[in-house]
């Protein structure tokens, strides 16, 4: 439905508090704390920072690091990140651990690009794919595989898992990990989904 407002350029004001949903229907993002304007912008980053402002209300439980590229409760920690490419895919493990129990926890990537712009993302919520619960020192790696359409460039790669009612980050990673494309194709555009080009014969 909001698909098809957005086709017909229809305004809708959309109040809510569920992230994938802001990002997935929105152009634009507006925060609101204390019936005061924080932020107006990108969906992606209005989502961010909704994010940390909610966590750090939570019973004081945000842990952050000095360079505020980590934040998060502390009671999942991704450990490690591989990226591996396989003929035209790429595929991004996180390894997570739990510190704590947590019961459905969700995962998510995002990709931005070197100037820090958005490129892709998603979370294992979005994907219908249900990750088990974790007991204390439990550990479960949470695999991406996505077609290679990337244009050449390094990218960053944010990390995030969060607890199990999807709000409640337990550790947000900001510039995890960086994806290096070399496919020496010099585009001018993020995506370079390669193309195949069919010419007729001229009659």
């Amino acid at each position: 439905y909001f698909n098809q407002l957005k086709k017909t350029q229809k305004t809708v004001i959309f109040v809510s508090h569920n992230m994938d949903a802001v990002q997935k229907y929105c152009d634009r993002a507006m925060l609101i704390e204390k019936s005061k304007v924080i932020q107006i912008g990108d969906t992606g980053e209005v989502a961010e920072n909704y994010l940390k402002l909610f966590n750090e209300q939570s019973a004081g439980t945000s842990k952050r690091s000095e360079d505020q590229k980590r934040w998060g409760t502390g009671n999942l920690e991704v450990t490690k990140i591989d990226i591996k490419f396989a003929g035209k895919d790429v595929t991004i493990t996180q390894h997570v651990k739990a510190i704590k129990a947590v019961e459905a926890p969700t995962a998510g990537i995002r990709i931005r690009s070197s100037s820090g712009l958005a490129v892709t993302g998603s979370s294992s919520q979005l994907e219908q794919a249900t990750i088990p619960s974790l007991k204390a020192g439990q550990t479960v790696k949470v695999s991406w595989r996505m077609p290679n359409i990337l244009s050449d460039g390094k990218y960053l790669l944010d990390s995030a898992v969060a607890e199990d009612d999807g709000m409640t980050i337990a550790d947000w990673w900001d510039e995890a990990e960086v994806l290096t494309i070399k496919k020496n194709r010099n585009i001018p555009y993020p995506v370079d989904p390669e193309f195949e080009v069919t010419v007729n014969n001229v009659r």
